[in-house]
């Protein structure tokens, strides 16, 4: 049995390339996510991050690589989002509105904490392997209220603008960040930059799967 594994190590080893560096890359997480999405589905259902460990998970990827037809750089992707999102990682983004104002958004500046208005709570929800949705998916908000995405899964979620009303000057990011932790929040501060009318977002990873929403914001 150890002779097995130490073979099979050594030939993931050839077979897929270095893991990166920082685990927790929010680009390679979301290649991860849409190719295990896409191609793991093709003959059976998810398997949740969290009923394998970091070395099952790579020598499941050994043997699936020339199975589900794909490459090395493919299949190295899907293992580090198995890997990164099986385990409990700190929180990357605010947990709290008191917080929020020391949350840096990646591609983006330090956004702003809301002095007024009320908290608009959107919940990003995955159940089984193809469930994944924002409830509610669509909301009103007004000019002055803190629009507040929750993390209540296990599959890493994100926040991405899709389609703004004209005249939008938004100094948001457009890809917010990955939440990988039940109960991380992300804040969107609705100020004087948003112009009234639909905004459209979506989950990067889930898109496929329909996790997508509206905000839609009137004068306050």
């Amino acid at each position: 049995m150890k002779t097995f594994i130490v073979a099979a190590l050594v030939g993931l080893s050839l077979m897929l390339p270095a893991l990166p560096a920082r685990a927790q890359d929010a680009a390679a997480i979301a290649k991860g996510a849409v190719l295990y999405g896409q191609t793991c589905t093709r003959c059976h259902n998810l398997t949740a991050p969290a009923d394998r460990t970091d070395l099952q998970w790579e020598v499941i990827g050994l043997h699936m690589r020339t199975k589900a037809n794909i490459t090395k750089s493919e299949m190295a992707a899907i293992v580090q989002y198995l890997q990164v999102t099986n385990r409990d990682i700190p929180a990357q983004v605010s947990h709290a509105a008191t917080s929020a104002s020391e949350v840096e958004v990646p591609r983006g500046r330090t956004m702003p904490q809301s002095a007024s208005g009320h908290v608009v709570t959107i919940k990003m929800v995955d159940n089984g392997s193809t469930i994944f949705k924002f409830e509610p998916k669509d909301v009103r908000v007004q000019r002055g209220d803190t629009l507040r995405f929750e993390q209540t899964g296990a599959a890493p979620h994100n926040v991405e603008l899709k389609h703004t009303p004209r005249g939008a000057n938004l100094h948001i990011a457009a890809m917010g960040p990955f939440l990988l932790v039940k109960g991380a929040t992300y804040d969107i501060v609705i100020d004087a930059t948003f112009v009234d009318g639909k905004y459209e977002f979506e989950c990067t990873p889930h898109q496929m799967f329909g996790m997508k929403g509206t905000f839609t914001v009137t004068g306050g």
